[in-house]
Order: C-alpha cells, then sequence, then structure tokens
C-alpha cells in the first residue's frame, strides 16, 4: 500500500513521517517494492520529491541511503529502478569525498544507471534527472571528459527526436574538455533533429544554450555555415524580453557568416523585436566590421578588427581568423572573373610576396573545400575549376530528408490547425483583414526577464 505523505507546509506530520525512513533499509525496501509505474510515478517520485525539498537536516543522509550497496545490482534491477537510483546517486554525488574508493563506487554506479536508464522513468522525473547530470558534472568539473561518455549514453536512453534540459549540459561538458575529439562525439547530438521541445519540458534557457554551444562547437569545427544556422536558432526563438545569450549567439553567428560567405549576416523578418532592439545597442562594433567585410573595405575591417569588445565577448580567436580570411576571400573574388592565372599574376593581384605563402594558402583552401584549382608547377599556373557535383550518395541523403522533414511538416500543420490559441489568433487577424497565411508567429514561448545574469556557460 502506497504512503499518503504529508504535504510541505504541514511540518508537524511531515518531520515524523520523513523520520521513519531513517530506519535502516526503509527507503530500500520503498524502491524495490515501487515495480510498475504507475506506483512510481504516483507515489515513490512525489515521496523522494518531499523528501529532497523538505530541506531538514537529516534528508539528505537518508536519501543517500549509504547502506544500500548499488554496485550488486543486476542490468535488469538499475533498469527497473532508475528512478529512485537518480535521487539516491544524486545525494552521494554531492556528499562523497573525491579521490576516495567511495567516490570511485559511486561514478561507476552513475556511469551504469547512465548506460541503462529506462526511458519512460527518464521522463517521469526529468527535473530529477537534471539535479543528477548537475551533480554528476559537478562531481567530475575538473576532469569534464570523464562525462562525456555517461551524459551521451543517457541522452539515448531518452526518446528520439526529443530535446531535453540535459542535452545542453553534455555539449558544455564537451566544450570545457576543449578538445576536437569531443567535438566528434558531439556531432551525432547536435546534426539530429528534435522535433519535440515539450516531452522532457526543456525551459527558455535550456533550449538556447544547447543551439548556442552546439554553434561554438561547429565553429571549432570550422563549419562556420553549420554554426550559423544553430546560432540562429537561439537567436530567432520567440521571446519578450531578450536572453544575454541570444545577444552572444548573434554576435559570434556576425561573425561565422562573414568567414562562410564574406557577407553581412540579416536575421529573418520573424526575429523578436526585443532581440533586435538589443543588438542595435550592443553589437555596433560587429555592425561596422561586417559592414566593412562585406563591401571589401580591409583596411576598414583591420580599424575596427582592435575593438575591445570583442575580446570582453571571448570572440578574438574568431576576429583573427577573419582578418586571416581577407587573402582566401580575394581569391575567391578572382575565381569569379578568371579560368586561369600564373603563380605571379596572383601574387600581384594579392599584393604579396611570398609564393609559399600563396601556395601554403591555396593547400589549405583546398583542404577546406572552399577552393577548386588545378596547380601546375612546371608552368606556374593555377587554374580555376568548378566545383564537383554532388555524388549519388548524397543526393539520396538528401532526397531522404527532405522527404522526412515533409512528412513531419505536414503533421505540425495537423496538429496546429486543431489549437485554439492558433485558431483564435487567425479569427483576430482575418477581423482585421489580414491574409492568413501572415499568422506566423509561434506560440507558447516565454521569455526570462530583462536581465544580463543568466549567461551561463
Amino acid at each position: 500500500m502506497s504512503p499518503v505523505i504529508p504535504s510541505l507546509n504541514n511540518m508537524e506530520t511531515l518531520i515524523p513521517f520523513l523520520g521513519e525512513y531513517t530506519q535502516t533499509g526503509k527507503l530500500e525496501r520503498q524502491i524495490k517494492a515501487s515495480d510498475t509505474i504507475t506506483s512510481i510515478e504516483k507515489s515513490l517520485i512525489p515521496l523522494l520529491d518531499k523528501m529532497r525539498q523538505a530541506d531538514l537536516v537529516d534528508t539528505d543522509e537518508i536519501l543517500a541511503c549509504r547502506e544500500f550497496d548499488i554496485s550488486i545490482l543486476s542490468s535488469e534491477d538499475l533498469n527497473r529502478m532508475t528512478a529512485g537510483l537518480l535521487y539516491i546517486l544524486e545525494m552521494r554525488l554531492k556528499t562523497v569525498r573525491r579521490g576516495t574508493q567511495a567516490s570511485d563506487i559511486v561514478y561507476n554506479d552513475a556511469s551504469r544507471l547512465c548506460q541503462i536508464a529506462d526511458t519512460t522513468q527518464l521522463v517521469l522525473c526529468q527535473k530529477q534527472v537534471v539535479n543528477f547530470v548537475n551533480a554528476f558534472y559537478n562531481f567530475l568539473e575538473s576532469t569534464p571528459l570523464s562525462v562525456i561518455e555517461p551524459l551521451t549514453n543517457l541522452i539515448q536512453n531518452h526518446p528520439p527526436n526529443v530535446l531535453t534540459p540535459i542535452h545542453h549540459i553534455f555539449l558544455e561538458a564537451c566544450l570545457s574538455a576543449r578538445l576536437n575529439d569531443n567535438f566528434d562525439v558531439a556531432m551525432p547530438i547536435i546534426n539530429h533533429i528534435y522535433l519535440d521541445t515539450k516531452l522532457c519540458h526543456p525551459t527558455y534557457l535550456d533550449v538556447i544554450s544547447f543551439y548556442h554551444h552546439a554553434g561554438l562547437i561547429c565553429a571549432a569545427r570550422q563549419e562556420f555555415s553549420k554554426a550559423v544556422g544553430l546560432f540562429n536558432v537561439a537567436v530567432t526563438i520567440p521571446t519578450s524580453a531578450a536572453s544575454a545569450i541570444q545577444l552572444v549567439s548573434a554576435k559570434r553567428a556576425m561573425l561565422c557568416n562573414l568567414l562562410s560567405t564574406g557577407k553581412k549576416l540579416h536575421f529573418p523578418r520573424y526575429t523578436s523585436s526585443a532581440v533586435t532592439r538589443l543588438l542595435e545597442r550592443y553589437a555596433q562594433a560587429y555592425e561596422k566590421i561586417s559592414k566593412s567585410f562585406d563591401e571589401e573595405d580591409w583596411s576598414g575591417v583591420l580599424d575596427h578588427s582592435q575593438d575591445k569588445l570583442f575580446d570582453e565577448d571571448y570572440n578574438r580567436g574568431l576576429i583573427n581568423q577573419l582578418i586571416n580570411s581577407i587573402i582566401p576571400r580575394k581569391i575567391l573574388k578572382l575565381d569569379q572573373t578568371y579560368s586561369r592565372l600564373t603563380i605571379p599574376q596572383l601574387l600581384q593581384k594579392l599584393s604579396l610576396d611570398s609564393e609559399d605563402q600563396l601556395l601554403s594558402i591555396l593547400d589549405q583552401m583546398i583542404q577546406s573545400n572552399s577552393l577548386h584549382v588545378q596547380i601546375s608547377h612546371p608552368s606556374k599556373s593555377i587554374t580555376f575549376l568548378p566545383p564537383p557535383l554532388p555524388s549519388p550518395k548524397q543526393l539520396l541523403q538528401t532526397a531522404q530528408m527532405s522527404s522526412y522533414l515533409s512528412i513531419e511538416l505536414n503533421n505540425i500543420n495537423s496538429e496546429l490547425g486543431i489549437r485554439p490559441d492558433y485558431l483564435k489568433r487567425i479569427v483576430k487577424e482575418l477581423e482585421k483583414g489580414k491574409h492568413v497565411e501572415n499568422v506566423i508567429a509561434p506560440l507558447g514561448l516565454r521569455g526570462v526577464g530583462n536581465n544580463m545574469s543568466d549567461i551561463g556557460f
């Protein structure tokens, strides 16, 4: 029989109730006895939530349940007791001394749970999943590399196509480790298409943090076009009060677009006016350097690049890459005019003195697939070639993705068409004499306030 849990407001009843769980093995027995999804959802999770929220002296020790040896549990038992173990291991991760044998045991237990956690229970107690992951990440803060594989497993145990509140924590761990190998591990998570942002209740900040971190990783991998797309998602999420993360994403999107296309970035028309006002006030240096680069005013680019704001925003690395891209940008411009040039001619047009420097730049552009040329060393000539056609495999992948997105878009349109708030908006727009197709503003997302203190990365 499920226990009747007193309210947090009724401390006279709650304290004796929780005191009963100081008895050795009672909480362990309660977790083991919760063997159905209904009992876990209706009884176990509310009980553990009340314990966690009670903020009593012994609550942490009760939840840590130290007499419960998790390491001897089978994989089946770990999977069945996922919800209860999330609470226990969170408290153990918070209270264990690092560098001890006990800490190694807790790490192994937490890693095993991430690997074989039950999907349904993860969704039911998503808030506790976040608490557990934060405790795990803080426990390994000095060695973020150690948390990447467990978090990868935990994300894979969630339903597919669902964006969760822990996705951005995983990407933050990849960024903190600062190793290119970890960026490779992150790419399957970044490249996935997330169609559900409701099931696991990610917050507004969870979503924009994920897309900011994803854009930053792609920029570090020199995939600037993809980085722009990801930063743009963060920038254009509807809000009435812009976040600092949106401002940072917009600034980095502007620089990455210059590196990708050489053109000034124009954000979509549906970008929130709160974000555009923020850019007008705090991104003037980025506007100036974008304008100069777009107009090929290279001396202006060099002058504007000295602005201290780029250092304050930790974007000096992107600015240095932008300056280094001036010569490659000039070469791409010549590619549009000439089919063949000698190396001396190219040196003269680029105002370069070193043939070795030119060949090095050309080699880098060829390796990055930004330029297609044939270099003849005997005649010292360069022939500009058209870009190769996509392979049959690439065409097939594009067609499959297009078909998949078309089906999902139709499903979304069907769901949207029966939403009362959407239908009310259509009626209002029709009453104003506007066309229905203009009613494109997404619904149901809120801002986080007008302060700038949420720049949590």
